[in-house]
């Protein structure tokens, strides 16, 4: 017997027409029992631009590495702090809640410098309706090499905005929520790794490359754990993770196996 899982595409339109296997096989469901649950919502760079494929991705890389049951609603162009996907956030059961914002805040010019810290201050505060205590990390985005010092449409550097989300994370935990935690974006994946990145240089410099995921991976594992933003586990369901079980995995048409 073998474990398989299907990672769907993480940037194209699909449609999945069916499923088949071998006369005679036998198909069961997974014994070990469920994972811990990660939410993870971000922008592109969330979502997976960049990456070889959807099982390399730097949020499929930690959810394997860590064991953890991934859902992602990342989107590009998105995470300027919706209400709808702070809803969502609430809604989905996790044991582990992550968000990585600031690119498109920055770029697109959907807060003012006014208006971010009390719009992040909502949106967590929307989600922890749903999740009082589930440990909870606010990442500000990586590296953006050409708009550390360039204001967008709002007048804000990526710089001044992550200052502002850094404020933001600092704000809440003082008025009592200690599973909250702030993770720098350039420590995860700084000036250091831009030769990991998709865009040439020259250009508007924002996603991992295939390079830099696994890069951004591990990093995000180490300061994750550094922070103790993990999820809180049971007994069993530790036993469960430590237990390991054969793995092998269809590779939609493309996709090296």
């Amino acid at each position: 017997m073998a474990a398989v899982e299907l990672w769907l595409p993480f940037y194209h339109q699909f449609r999945l027409r069916g499923r088949s296997v071998e006369a005679g096989a036998a198909v069961e469901g997974d014994e070990r029992g469920p994972r811990p649950r990660w939410v993870h919502c971000g922008s592109s760079i969330s979502q997976g631009r960049g990456a070889a494929s959807p099982s390399r991705t730097w949020t499929a890389l930690v959810a394997r590495r860590n064991g953890w049951d991934l859902t992602s609603p990342a989107l590009g162009r998105s995470s300027c702090l919706e209400p709808m996907t702070a809803r969502l956030m609430r809604d989905l059961p996790a044991d582990l809640l992550t968000l990585r914002v600031g690119v498109n805040v920055q770029a697109l010019g959907s807060h003012s410098r006014d208006a971010l810290v009390p719009a992040l201050i909502g949106f967590v505060r929307t989600v922890r309706e749903g999740h009082s205590t589930t440990p909870f990390a606010v990442m500000s985005t990586i590296t953006a090499p050409e708009r550390e010092e360039a204001p967008g449409p709002s007048g804000m550097t990526m710089r001044e905005c992550r200052a502002h989300i850094r404020r933001a994370v600092t704000l809440l935990r003082d008025h009592g929520d200690t599973r909250l935690r702030y993770l720098h974006g350039p420590d995860v994946f700084g000036p250091v790794h831009t030769r990991l990145m998709l865009e040439a240089e020259g250009s508007d410099r924002l996603h991992p490359a295939a390079d830099g995921h696994p890069v951004l991976a591990s990093r995000f594992s180490t300061l994750l754990r550094l922070a103790d933003c993990v999820p809180i586990l049971t007994d069993a369901a530790e036993q469960r993770l430590r237990t390991p079980a054969p793995s092998a995995r269809i590779a939609p048409q493309g996709e090296e196996k």
